[in-house]
């Protein structure tokens, strides 16, 4: 196993631990933190701040995935582009498919 595959795995799988080691760690603390502070004040800063940085860190990993997701789609969308053949420069010639003696038809003729 080389350095790069096992920095890959590291990456892999630190990330959604920290995520749910934070939400278990914030609900920990929702249980014990009353009954370890002096004041229901004191308790109730230190929960808002646990809850705080659960929730930073989820909004970031959302963000996150839709960054991710939006580029998977455009580099898809690059990739079919590439396969089709089409130079998106370069102007496609446009295929006339009625014969000049045929009207055109429009919404106000139906």
């Amino acid at each position: 196993m080389n350095l790069d595959r096992l920095a890959t795995f590291i990456g892999e799988i630190a990330r959604p631990s920290t995520l749910h080691l934070a939400g278990w760690s914030s609900a920990v603390a929702t249980v014990t933190i009353p009954f370890r502070t002096a004041s229901l004040s004191e308790g109730a800063v230190y929960i808002g701040a646990a809850w705080a940085g659960t929730a930073a860190l989820y909004t970031a990993k959302a963000w996150e995935q839709s960054r991710t997701r939006k580029a998977e789609v455009a580099a898809e969308a690059d990739v079919e582009i590439a396969r089709s053949g089409v130079d998106r420069r370069q102007p496609q010639p446009v295929e006339v498919v009625n014969r000049p003696d045929e009207p055109v038809p429009t919404r106000a003729a139906e």
